[in-house]
């Protein structure tokens, strides 16, 4: 089995996403990896702010969890992370305008995914 979210619903329905941002995660077609949409944030312009998404997953094996991520922040100060059941697994910054896909090993249960 395996979950898959394209984002090509157009919007946050497929999964049970819970968007932590006032700063608008959405469903945009600006640009995508594959297929037409993608999720990205909206521009963040005040210092000491976070902007979080998060989904809970039921992952019936064990496995690994990857998705493409590209992006522009600030270098040293902004910074796009990946936390998998709240142990960080990805932490970036700078500009890295192709497109990169990160892949963490995760194993069955209940898993939380926070970007």
């Amino acid at each position: 089995m395996e979950i898959d979210e394209g984002f090509e619903t157009g919007d946050l329905s497929g999964l049970p996403w819970v968007n932590g941002s006032p700063y608008g995660w959405q469903v945009s077609s600006t640009s995508a990896h594959g297929g037409t949409w993608s999720m990205r944030n909206g521009n963040v312009n005040l210092t000491s702010t976070t902007a979080t998404i998060s989904v809970t997953a039921e992952v019936p094996y064990d496995t690994q969890v990857c998705f493409w991520w590209r992006g522009s922040s600030e270098s040293g100060w902004d910074y796009f992370r990946f936390y998998l059941d709240g142990a960080q697994q990805l932490s970036v910054s700078g500009t890295y305008s192709a497109w990169t896909q990160s892949c963490t090993p995760v194993s069955a249960g209940s898993r939380l995914l926070r970007f």
